[in-house]
């Protein structure tokens, strides 16, 4: 018995010092590479589906919270129905106050509905497709008006004034076309499942 193991081991020595694997192992090695190259691609996928909270944004808190709620609140527009800050507050981990302050301003900018009582609650004060993020931006944050602090005839800090300038276009042109209603589909696909795959 002790020769008959002796043998097995130093055949399948020999087969992989060979690079001939035995009837099978080729084609699970051939399944695991192709497992081993599609994992990483899925676990970037996954990755976005969390918010990494300590990484910077290009939002600021108040936008940012401003922006949750109002995803929240384009979810629940079709039906009519009325969302307390309650509700948004937990769904989303939220301080209520904070939540408050950024929805009364929303409201005070035409952006939102409010209605008092135990039943009550906000809803959007237009169609998802009518808001941008860039309505939002302008109601929490105000007119952007982003300038170097110091003025100079310097060509170094001109070539940077006008890097910047370029910058906060781009950015305003890719908010104005980003819409609520975008927001809500993109929210909506990270909420699927990712597929299952079994070899």
């Amino acid at each position: 018995m002790a020769c008959g193991h002796k043998e097995i081991g130093e055949t399948a020595y020999t087969d992989l010092r060979s690079h001939q694997p035995p009837l099978g192992l080729g084609l699970w090695r051939n399944q695991l590479t192709a497992l081993r190259d599609f994992l990483p691609t899925q676990r970037c996928l996954a990755g976005r589906m969390a918010v990494d909270h300590c990484k910077p944004m290009g939002f600021s808190a108040k936008t940012q919270y401003g922006l949750v709620a109002l995803i929240d609140l384009a979810g629940a527009y079709a039906s009519g129905a009325l969302v307390q800050t309650g509700e948004i507050c937990k769904r989303h981990a939220i301080p209520e106050r904070y939540l408050e302050q950024m929805l009364t301003g929303l409201r005070k900018a035409g952006l939102l509905n409010s209605i008092r009582g135990p039943k009550g609650g906000f809803q959007l004060a237009l169609n998802p497709d009518n808001i941008t993020v860039a309505d939002v931006v302008a109601a929490l944050e105000g007119s952007s008006n982003t300038e170097l602090q110091r003025e100079s005839d310097d060509p170094a800090f001109l070539v940077l004034a006008a890097l910047d300038q370029k910058l906060e276009a781009s950015k305003e042109a890719l908010l104005t076309a980003t819409t609520l209603a975008q927001l809500l589909r993109e929210h909506d696909a990270f909420k699927q499942p990712l597929p299952m795959f079994y070899i």
